[in-house]
């Protein structure tokens, strides 16, 4: 009988979502390769893991091949397989460096943008007329919780029992907001997430709510497009092409979403604040943008 993967996983100090994500990845290459037959990586002889590797290498994109290796390197840590171990690192730098590679390189460009500029230029709503409030809540958000370009279609939730796993939300708890993240661009490698939204942040949410709802009494979504009237976002390329306008229109500069993030990344890993933190705390940080801290470092952070 297989080995319990999720036994193994849960006492090796992993988050809930990579131990899903892991699991998932372990009894894919178990129904495949019998991995969970240890003499696969105890035998010094056995060549089977050249099989996996091949399997890994014949995936489609970079993210599912790194899922898969992050899987299997701590599979082989937990079951102490140290002979394969850097043969699968290896394997793994290979195509982290080809993620490094499809991103820009670190310098600053002519488009970089303090991010404290950023958030100065978006500090509250504009309530004059709901186009306003709108498009300068908007900005407020998407600055602040630059989330590649899953904010279009988020969703509004006053309870966990009724969400649909697929899609986004925006959590009105007790006290506060987070949140629920299940369709964005790397879910498969990185898992489904939830986060809580900063206390500082939650008057200017709650105003910009219960304004909305004056307009529109059962408002599904977070955020709305305006065009003669309240309409939500059709598409995440509508919702990018309306923020490059308001970003213009604001700051002067022709900036994206991926624009914001590297603002926010560089200046949370330049700050004295980040050099305090734990590994952990460091690694909390970046989880809000949905990434790693080694994708952060390496790929946002310009310096």
């Amino acid at each position: 009988m297989s080995e319990s993967f999720i036994k193994l996983l849960g006492d090796s100090g992993l988050s809930k979502s990579s131990i899903k994500l892991y699991n998932i990845k372990l009894r894919q290459l178990d129904d495949k390769f019998n991995i969970s037959n240890k003499d696969i990586f105890l035998e010094e002889s056995n060549l089977k893991y050249l099989d996996i590797l091949k399997f890994i290498d014949s995936l489609n994109t970079n993210d599912n091949k790194l899922a898969y290796l992050n899987a299997i390197i701590k599979y082989i840590d937990i079951i102490k397989a140290d002979q394969y171990r850097n043969i699968f690192i290896e394997e793994r730098n290979k195509y982290n460096k080809l993620k490094f590679k499809s991103y820009d390189n670190n310098i600053k460009n002519c488009n970089f943008v303090d991010y404290k500029i950023l958030l100065a230029g978006s500090q509250d709503i504009d309530d004059i007329s709901i186009k306003n409030t709108l498009e300068t809540f908007m900005m407020f958000l998407s600055i602040r919780y630059p989330i590649r370009l899953s904010l279009w279609n988020m969703r509004i939730t006053k309870n966990k029992k009724n969400i649909d796993d697929t899609k986004n939300y925006l959590y009105i708890k007790t006290k506060g907001y987070s949140f629920i993240m299940n369709d964005f661009k790397n879910v498969r490698s990185f898992g489904k997430y939830e986060f809580d939204l900063d206390e500082q942040d939650w008057p200017v949410i709650k105003n910009y709510l219960k304004k909305v709802s004056t307009i529109l009494p059962r408002q599904e979504f977070v955020l709305y497009n305006y065009y003669q009237g309240i309409i939500p976002f059709s598409s995440a390329d509508i919702y990018s092409k309306k923020l490059k306008k308001l970003l213009k229109n604001k700051f002067k500069k022709e900036l994206t979403m991926n624009d914001i993030r590297r603002s926010y990344e560089s200046e949370l890993i330049q700050s004295d604040r980040y050099k305090n933190m734990t590994n952990e705390l460091q690694k909390k940080e970046h989880a809000k943008l949905l990434h790693s801290a080694s994708v952060a470092r390496n790929c946002y952070n310009k310096v």
